[in-house]
C-alpha cells in the first residue's frame, strides 16, 4: 500500500479488474488521500461498468484506456476517463498508453496487474524496476538470489535487471530489481 501511495498511478489489465473486483486504493492509516489514479487497459468494455472501480470513480479517479471501438457512455457517466489509443496487433500499443498517461502529468506507474501484462510491459522495455513478493512456508529461509532471478525470469526479461536489495515484508520476502542503465559513449575525433 505504501508502493501505491507513493506512485501517480496504478495500472491492471480488463481481466484483472473481471476477475478479482480490486479497488486499487491506498489503505493505509493516514495515507488514504494519496491512493493514485487507478487505469485500466481495456480493449473491450464489457464487464467494467459494474466493478467496484468504475462505481468509486468519483472517489478516486479511473481511467480507462481503451481501443475505438465500443461505446464508453456508461463508464464516462459514472465519472471514468475514457483515453483512446491505437491497437497493432489486437492489443494496445503501449508506447502510445505511456504517452497518454504522460500526457496527463504520470511519470510514476505501478503496473498491479498479472503476467500477460507484466509481460507485455517487459517485451516493450518499459520496466525500470521490480518488486516481488515471495511467499514461503512460515519459518522458511528467504529465497536464494538465483531463484529470485529465476523466479522473476518466468514474468520479465531479467537481462536489463539486476538485484539492488531485498528485505522482509511481514512473512514474504520482498525482493527489488532495478534496471541497470548503459551509459553512452561517446568519442570525439577532431
Amino acid at each position: 500500500h505504501l508502493m501505491r501511495a507513493r506512485a501517480d498511478a496504478i495500472l491492471v489489465g480488463r481481466q484483472t479488474v473481471i476477475d478479482d473486483d480490486p479497488m486499487l486504493t491506498c489503505r493505509l492509516p493516514g495515507l488514504e488521500g494519496r491512493s493514485p489514479v487507478r487505469v485500466v487497459l481495456a480493449r473491450r468494455l464489457q464487464g467494467l461498468e459494474t466493478s467496484r472501480l468504475v462505481r468509486s470513480a468519483r472517489d478516486v479517479p479511473v481511467w480507462v484506456v481503451c481501443g475505438h471501438a465500443g461505446d464508453a457512455s456508461a463508464l464516462e457517466a459514472a465519472g471514468v476517463r475514457v483515453f483512446r489509443t491505437i491497437e497493432v496487433g489486437s492489443r494496445l500499443w503501449l508506447p502510445s498508453v505511456m504517452e497518454a498517461l504522460v500526457a496527463q502529468g504520470m511519470t510514476r506507474l505501478l503496473v498491479e496487474g498479472g503476467p500477460t501484462m507484466w509481460r507485455a510491459f517487459s517485451d516493450a522495455g518499459l520496466v525500470d524496476a521490480v518488486t516481488l513478493f515471495h511467499a514461503g512456508a512460515e519459518g522458511s529461509p528467504p529465497l536464494a538470489d538465483d531463484a529470485a532471478v529465476a523466479a522473476l525470469a518466468r514474468y520479465v526479461a531479467v537481462d536489463a535487471l539486476q538485484l539492488c536489495d531485498r528485505r522482509r515484508a511481514g512473512g514474504d520476502d520482498m525482493i527489488m530489481f532495478r534496471r541497470q542503465w548503459r551509459r553512452l559513449q561517446t568519442h570525439v575525433t577532431r
